[in-house]
């Protein structure tokens, strides 16, 4: 599959290029939402007397030292966060009250040694040449870009040298290595695992050469159609981003909104194999989508995840209805100086807004779907509502992108609401990225939804995998005896999860496994309510209950207090696992476990 766009007729589009408004407009501006404007102008009061504190080197050397990268992180966060956010008060108010601060930031952030993050350094101090493009270098360059567009006439009435020194960076932190290597591993020439750091370099480099000046444009654009080509050719054949709902916003809507842009300035759309694939993309967002902001969330990803406005974009581009209604439901990127300032996301929450609220904005709630590349199934109880259980459950590999050790995992909800869960990810340190990486607790396949075997969990890596992966009537099924070592002695451990409805609508696990010898087992379950165990059911808040057999099992729940800010941000201060374990060691057998409201039989 090949992405291509005459690079002339993308250069012609380019000149003149205004994606959204000058400063110099003042209707436009003036015309944004009272409360967004409100929140920007506040958030800039704020600003009028930030002193830019610096990037401290000893940031850097935490990472080697502690592998601590937040305090570095933040710092380099907060710093582009105020220049975006003074950026938008000062073309949301047009007085001037805000432009010495903006020519503040953009000079103290000219003057750091370098744009990359400090992870990205590995513990060592930065230099002047390091000059990687990777998502942070690549992101100053747009909010670079779309500040000198933006502001342009009223910062040349400064000086010259404003806009001069933005463009001079970029230049050399950005486009001249863009141009000059193409051993970059997320270009996709030099390594076969991409992931979302193509589209998102990429965009930052659409943006930045059509807003801003630069010679060889020609070959940038050249390039960077080439490396988004790589990355379409290879993306999931079905759609689904391997990295989540909510990595999908910088991957695969982020390479759907750089082929509107660049579809924009050639005046066509690419091939047909291009605009399928595409809107398989934007469809797998629609389709893992829960209820309100739960998204299912294997692997790294969040379970909450509000929706970001370039989904609204991306569906309307597809011409998607049940996209572009689901985009609909974005309000304006939050402020958060803690993280990416994506002045793209803001720019377009706000400009956009008028388009969304005219649209009848709404979850489309999809009664099933089944991604047969990446073994995922989701499922619900009820079509077009979030009332009843929704289920998903993955086979795939433990090589995957951001990958947990997860292979045979499912999460189970109801009116809406999380009961099993995925717990997805703490904060990011340097051991998240580094070969300890499943050292850490939560990417461990028992405290996931999976079995222990032989007090063995899931080994990551190609070879560890699901195997004989079926797809039923709204449900998987799998051996995932691949996925543990050989010392568990699993010779097959057939999963299957299934979402039966009707009357008795309930969620039914069955594993029948086979094993080398008798061995202890057990089976997780990890709950966002507080479970209660009785004999032969564990109730699950206060509709719910697991049916299990009392006969063959012991039930033990644990309490597992959650301190860190990301996974409380999306479970609150406690989760709780549900073992049951086998009474007695067995070389095989046939377990099923049921869950249903409370009081209820299956069919």
């Amino acid at each position: 599959m090949t992405l291509h766009f005459d690079p002339d007729k993308v250069l012609a589009g380019m000149d003149g290029f205004s994606p959204f408004p000058h400063c110099d407009d003042r209707t436009a501006w003036e015309a944004v939402c009272p409360d967004a404007r409100a929140a920007y102008l506040s958030a800039a009061e704020g600003l009028l007397n930030y002193d830019w504190p610096a990037l401290r080197m000893d940031f850097y050397l935490l990472v080697g030292r502690t592998g601590e990268i937040r305090p570095g992180w933040v710092r380099f966060c907060q710093r582009r966060a105020a220049l975006g956010v003074l950026m938008i008060a000062e073309c949301l108010e047009g007085k001037g009250r805000f432009l010495d601060q903006v020519v503040n930031g953009i000079f103290s952030i000219c003057e750091e040694t370098s744009w990359i993050q400090n992870l990205s350094v590995k513990g060592t101090l930065p230099t002047e040449e390091d000059n990687f493009i990777d998502l942070s270098s690549s992101e100053t360059a747009q909010l670079f870009a779309f500040c000198g567009h933006l502001l342009g006439s009223r910062l040349d009435a400064i000086s010259g040298e404003v806009r001069a020194r933005m463009a001079r960076e970029v230049y050399r932190r950005v486009i001249k290595p863009y141009l000059e290597r193409d051993d970059y591993w997320w270009m996709g020439y030099t390594d076969d695992r991409i992931n979302n750091w193509n589209p998102w370099c990429n965009a930052n480099v659409l943006f930045a050469c059509a807003l801003m000046g630069f010679p060889d444009k020609r070959a940038a654009v050249e390039r960077l159609t080439e490396s988004l080509g790589i990355y379409i050719d290879r993306y999931s054949t079905d759609g689904a981003c391997d990295e989540g709902p909510m990595y999908w916003h910088a991957a695969g809507c982020k390479l759907g909104i750089c082929v509107a842009w660049l579809s924009h300035f050639a005046g066509e759309l690419p091939d047909e194999q291009v605009m399928a694939k595409l809107r398989l993309i934007g469809a797998y967002y629609y389709k893992v989508h829960i209820h309100g902001e739960y998204f299912v969330d294997y692997a790294d990803g969040d379970a909450i995840v509000p929706v970001p406005p370039s989904a609204f974009r991306f569906g309307q581009f597809l011409n998607d209805e049940n996209l572009t209604r689901l985009g609909a439901q974005a309000t304006r990127h939050e402020i958060d100086p803690d993280t990416w300032f994506q002045t793209h996301e803001h720019l377009l929450g706000l400009f956009d807004a008028p388009k969304r609220a005219i649209i009848k904005s709404g979850a489309p709630h999809i009664r099933e779907a089944q991604f047969s590349r990446c073994e995922i199934l989701v499922a619900r109880e009820n079509e077009g509502s979030p009332h009843g259980f929704f289920l998903s459950a993955k086979g795939g590999t433990n090589i995957e992108s951001h990958n947990h050790n997860d292979i045979g995992n499912f999460i189970v909800y109801l009116d809406g609401e999380p009961l099993l869960i995925d717990l997805g990810t703490e904060e990011y340190t340097s051991k998240t990225f580094s070969p300890e990486r499943f050292d850490l607790w939560y990417l461990q396949s028992r405290y996931h939804n999976c079995p222990i075997i032989g007090g063995h969990s899931q080994r990551d890596g190609a070879a560890f995998r699901a195997r004989d992966v079926s797809f039923g009537e709204s449900s998987l099924s799998m051996d995932i005896a691949p996925a543990y070592p050989a010392e568990a002695g699993a010779l097959v451990w057939k999963r299957s999860v299934a979402l039966r409805r009707g009357t008795q609508a309930c969620v039914v696990i069955t594993d029948e496994y086979r094993l080398s010898e008798a061995r202890a087992c057990s089976y997780c379950f990890m709950s966002a309510r507080k479970p209660e165990a009785a004999t032969g059911r564990v109730c699950i808040g206060p509709v719910t209950e697991l049916l299990y057999d009392a006969e063959a099992l012991l039930p033990e729940i644990e309490e597992i207090a959650i301190t860190e800010s990301r996974l409380r941000s999306n479970w609150g201060e406690r989760v709780w696992r549900v073992l049951l374990h086998e009474k007695t060691p067995q070389a095989s057998a046939r377990r099923e476990f049921t869950i249903r409201r409370e009081g209820r039989s299956p069919d």
